[in-house]
Parts: C-alpha cells; structure tokens; sequence
C-alpha cells in the first residue's frame, strides 16, 4: 500500500469544503429566512442596521437606463467575451498611451 501525505488529504478536505459550501449555505439561508422576502420595515433596518436605503431615484424624475457603448463593428461579434474578461491588467497596457509596456 502507498503512503498519502496527510498534507494531500487535508487539501483534498478543504477542496471538498469548498464545492459543498454554496449548497450547505444555501439551505442554511433557506431553512432561517421566515420568508422568501427579504425586504425590512425602515424601522426594522435603523434597530438591526443604523440606516436604511430608499428607492427615489423615479420620484426624483431620474429616469436613466444604461446604455454600452458602440466601440467598432468589426468587434460586435467578440464584445459579448470582451467585456465577460473585466478591464484589463495596468502590467499589460500603457496607462500614459506612450507606447507598449515593457512587460
């Protein structure tokens, strides 16, 4: 019989840990929330938060929708992946447009 290192089996544990923690999280909110609700009266929050936030935006006569901007036609059929990446890293681009970075 081979030897596992106990450090192979401790990471393996906490490997499994972490897959298992979305579900276990998830029926732990489930079983806890009295509600699938989970909207607080104003007082409710001040007592459990010290404040609370308030949609007024509408009232205000705020009315904005976001819109992507148009970039190049040549990419729209890449933007869907391009904008998934996030903005890129500042070791790969040139902050002050100089010239290529020296990475």
């Amino acid at each position: 019989m081979k030897k596992v290192p106990i450090a192979r089996i401790l990471v393996t544990l906490f490997f499994v840990g972490l897959l298992m923690t979305p579900a276990i999280m998830r029926r732990y909110a489930s079983s806890h929330s009295g509600s699938s609700n989970n909207t607080l009266d104003r007082q409710t929050a001040l007592t459990r938060h010290g404040f609370y936030l308030e949609e007024v935006s509408h009232s205000a006569g705020i009315d904005l929708v976001h819109q992507a901007p148009t970039l190049d036609a040549e990419l729209a059929k890449i933007m869907p992946e391009v904008a998934s990446m996030g903005p890129p890293s500042p070791l790969s681009i040139s902050i002050a447009m100089d010239g290529p970075t020296s990475t």
